[in-house]
């Protein structure tokens, strides 16, 4: 079973309990999938604290950056892939939730290099929705292939999803949608 990194950005203007509750839910996977992910978090200068709890039995690791750049996900994501340890990323949101099956097929996969791996996805209700473009797996040395997301989005809300898949497949790299789903 081969390792894979996790990545999540995190902004947080008031009290949460987001970050605990995805832990805690990913403290009850299996140790397959536990032992076998990285979970690298970014603290986007947050003006309250982030904490890890201290019982959290995940491979964790979070950074912090330490200017306040408005709306600085690209800048987030990228520093997410910098400390990354694997070969392969899964970058999504905080709001989105990785099901036990889905990390455990992952694990499993064998990705191909200039490849992007998009998930279906299903709102709160149940009902499928769009993928969302700032949920994949991608090889780091695609990613950096590619440059990584464009900071120049830094400071305005939106597009910066959009324009690194367009920019993904502008650099010949391929889409591919998998069955499994994100919640």
């Amino acid at each position: 079973m081969k390792r894979l990194t996790y990545i999540v950005p995190l902004y947080f203007t008031k009290d949460s309990n987001a970050l605990s509750d995805l832990l805690d839910l990913y403290s009850t996977y299996s140790s397959s999938i536990t032992s076998n992910v990285d979970f690298i978090f970014i603290d986007d200068c947050s003006p309250l604290p982030v904490l890890i709890p201290s019982d959290c039995n995940l491979n964790i690791r979070l950074y912090r950056i330490n200017e306040d750049i408005r709306w600085n996900q690209p800048g987030a994501r990228n520093l997410g892939a910098v400390f990354a340890k694997t070969d392969y990323i899964l970058m999504t949101d905080l709001d989105h939730r990785v099901s036990e099956k889905t990390f455990e097929y992952l694990l499993k996969k064998n990705f191909w290099k200039n490849r992007v791996y998009l998930f279906r996805r299903k709102d709160h209700n149940g009902i499928k929705v769009r993928s969302h473009p700032n949920t994949f797996v991608i090889s780091r040395s695609t990613f950096f292939g590619c440059y990584g997301y464009d900071e120049e989005f830094c400071g305005n809300y939106g597009y910066d999803d959009e324009f690194f898949l367009k920019w993904l497949l502008l650099n010949g790299v391929s889409v591919k949608k998998y069955r499994l789903e994100i919640a």
